[in-house]
Parts: structure tokens; sequence; C-alpha cells
């Protein structure tokens, strides 16, 4: 391969976001030239999700295909949050709104497809109105997301 793009790539009229785009990984790097794949999704493509609220002790079940940005106002205590979907090198950011009253939570050890910094879940905010940033980043080789929080980031 010349360049980052191979010549006679075809033209896909309707993108689903999952193709996979060859790129020149530096051979100089150790890696085998031609190895390396982009998908649209990583490259900023994407949508904004809201996230449905299951309420106390529910599960929100979030599909995160395609998705670059999820928004979600908790509104119960001891929630647990799945993801599903997600492919290779995907990376996702979720806002999680404190919602009125605050004191709302995600269950312990409930991020069942996530791995944390030494193993522990972030305690999220619980003063109504603050927000917590949470970024994933989903890895097929673990079979699960690498998350990694920022903490009540209210103004």
């Amino acid at each position: 391969m010349s360049g980052y793009f191979t010549p006679g790539l075809v033209n896909i009229a309707s993108p689903s976001g999952l193709e996979q785009i060859p790129c020149d990984t530096l051979a100089t790097q150790g890696i085998a030239p031609e190895s390396g794949y982009l998908t649209i999704s990583q490259l900023g493509g994407g949508t904004i999700a809201t996230v449905t609220d299951a309420g106390d002790s529910g599960t929100v079940a979030q599909s995160v295909a395609g998705v670059k940005t999820l928004n979600w106002t908790i509104a119960g205590t001891s929630e647990v949050f799945t993801m599903s979907g997600a492919v290779d090198g995907q990376v996702i950011g979720l806002f999680v709104t404190q919602g009125s009253g605050g004191s709302k939570t995600v269950a312990a050890n409930s991020w069942t497809n996530v791995y944390w910094a030494a193993g522990t879940d972030p305690t999220l905010t619980t003063t109504a109105g603050h927000v917590d940033y949470l970024s994933f980043r989903y890895s097929s080789t673990l079979g699960k997301f690498v998350g990694q929080a920022a903490l009540d980031i209210a103004a």
C-alpha cells in the first residue's frame, strides 16, 4: 500500500459504520503493512443516544452499535448498566446526570462488561444535577470495555 488509502476502494452509498477501511500501520513500528483497519464510527461517525433509565434496581441494557455518545439521567438506585454491540476499538462517552433529589446510584460491580483501573468501579457523584463523564473503549481481545471516569464535572 502506498500512502494511507488503497486505490480502487468501492464507494459505499449507505455506510453502516462497521465497514473496515484499510490503513497504513507504519511497518517501521513492527506492525505488518496493511494489517490495520478503521471503521467509520472510529473516524468520528456515530450517533448520540439517550439512555432509557431502568428505575430502582433495574437493568439498563444499552446497544452501542454505531453510538459515540450516550446521555443518561439516572433516576433510580442500585441500577445495573450493560452495553452490547460494540466493535473493536470503538470509543463511547457516557454523560451521567444525577436525577432530581440526587443520591441515585449504579449497583456495585454492576458494570459487568467493563474493566476499571485497579478493578474498582467509580463512585458516581450523588449531588442532584451534577454530571459524571465515563469513557469506554471496546477491546475484542478482552471481550470487554476498558473504562475511565471524570467525576463531578458540573460547573
